[in-house]
């Protein structure tokens, strides 16, 4: 009977033993588990913000293409306008030069 209380005991103190070891194991895969969840939380942070840096960068680009496209016909106006108004002191210039040319003519007629 002591024989097998003492076996008994000391099964139990390698079930206790073995207990506690995995209790042990348990608590490093817990914590490794935490470890590997905060690291692929601060990945997946990092993947956001570059992602939100893309958004912007990809707004701002937009923004610039527009205010181009703007300028671009700001300036076309503009072409045209000068343009026109060059047209118009063109007319003007040759109007004044036959204008002076008439009156030189009806000058020389005169004289």
């Amino acid at each position: 009977l002591r024989e097998e209380q003492q076996r008994g005991q000391e099964e139990l103190t390698t079930l206790l033993s073995s207990r506690d070891h995995a209790a042990g194991q348990l608590e490093k895969l817990k914590k490794a588990a935490e470890q590997a969840a905060a690291e692929a939380q601060k990945v997946l942070q990092g993947k956001q913000l570059d992602l939100e840096k893309v958004v912007k960068e990809r707004l701002l680009l937009e923004e610039g293409q527009e205010g181009l496209q703007q300028l671009a016909e700001q300036l076309q106006q503009q072409h045209r306008s000068s343009t026109e108004k060059h047209e118009e002191e063109v007319q003007q210039l040759q109007q004044s030069m036959q204008e002076a040319s008439m009156k030189y003519q009806s000058e020389q007629t005169l004289l």
